[in-house]
């Protein structure tokens, strides 16, 4: 589920957005914007909906911020506001927002023009090569993985290979793989041993923590990707005894 940030300080308000959008976005509420900037730190929305009047601030220029910062300038702002000025209008599209909703909105407009923003930025997602799973986000040029939970991400520090390997299992979900094959995705013509793929399947199962149970074994015959899988343990047993 995509994940939005609502700074808002009204709690009607906060409540009639998060009732508008449910089912399709999770939607987490900062009521200033100093409460936004401490959320920011901590965790990068899908979107942010930003009203202008705040407690302690201005949302043009909370936006200006976003904008000059490199983790969020490319998120998506979408104003919410009372405001029906022009020059407000103005000023918020040419801060870059995608898009200016007037309080009071209706809220079947408001999900359908939300819905649009983050069906975009799905599709750049995918033209920067960003393989999401529940639970997991690769970003394959640059090798990085992070694991997502709650709206709010970490970043898995994985090797090169190790990237590797839990990329080629994701992009065929449900599909096993026999360690040869796996070699050869990875490896190619490197010779290495069947066993080096058991041992970056243990370390990078280590390193997924909570979420490791997403690379399984299916005993006799290799390994696969399975989001859906939860609990505990490995259902198939030790990843390195197949």
């Amino acid at each position: 589920m995509s994940y939005v940030l609502l700074v808002e300080d009204a709690l009607d308000t906060q409540r009639l957005v998060a009732r508008a959008l449910r089912g399709a976005a999770q939607v987490s509420c900062a009521g200033s914007v100093a409460e936004a900037v401490a959320f920011l730190e901590r965790s990068v929305p899908e979107l942010i909906l930003l009203d202008i009047g705040l407690p302690d601030g201005d949302g043009h220029r909370l936006c200006a911020r976003l904008q000059a910062d490199e983790r969020t300038r490319n998120v998506p702002v979408v104003f919410l506001s009372g405001s029906d000025q022009i020059r407000d209008k103005i000023t918020a599209f040419s801060l870059g927002a995608e898009d200016y909703i007037e309080k009071p909105f209706d809220p079947a407009e408001l999900r359908a023009r939300i819905e649009a923003r983050l069906t975009k930025v799905r599709a750049r997602r995918e033209l920067a090569h960003v393989l999401e799973r529940p639970g997991l986000r690769l970003h394959v040029e640059e090798l990085r993985a992070f694991g997502i939970e709650g709206g709010s991400s970490r970043r898995i520090d994985l090797t090169p290979n190790e990237f590797r390997v839990l990329h080629y299992l994701a992009r065929f979900e449900g599909r096993v793989f026999t360690r040869k094959q796996i070699l050869d995705a990875v490896w190619g013509d490197v010779v290495v041993s069947e066993r080096t793929v058991d041992s970056h399947i243990c370390s990078l199962r280590r390193k997924l923590g909570p979420g490791r149970d997403c690379v399984q074994s299916v005993r006799g015959l290799g390994y696969c990707f399975s989001a859906r899988s939860g609990g505990g343990g490995d259902e198939h047993g030790d990843p390195t005894r197949i």
